[in-house]
């Protein structure tokens, strides 16, 4: 598992279809993202990845609960 960039974000089609099925905002998470807030990308090893859908394969961590979801 590893944290995706900012970047990498911006330029994954998959992760903008992840956000969209969830009803995440991706603008809000782009401008949260940072040491309180991180997106992670499962590897096939990762005990999370089983109850992943392989094409989206991601993770948010989100301690405190921020407002990430579309108004």
């Amino acid at each position: 598992m590893r944290n995706l960039t900012l970047e990498e974000i911006n330029e994954s089609k998959n992760f903008a279809e992840f956000c969209e099925l969830n009803n995440y905002d991706i603008d809000k998470i782009a401008n949260n993202l940072g040491s309180n807030f991180a997106i992670e990308l499962l590897d096939e090893d990762d005990e999370e990845y089983e109850d992943a859908d392989a094409n989206y394969p991601y993770k948010i961590f989100n301690p405190f609960g921020l407002d990430i979801n579309k108004d």
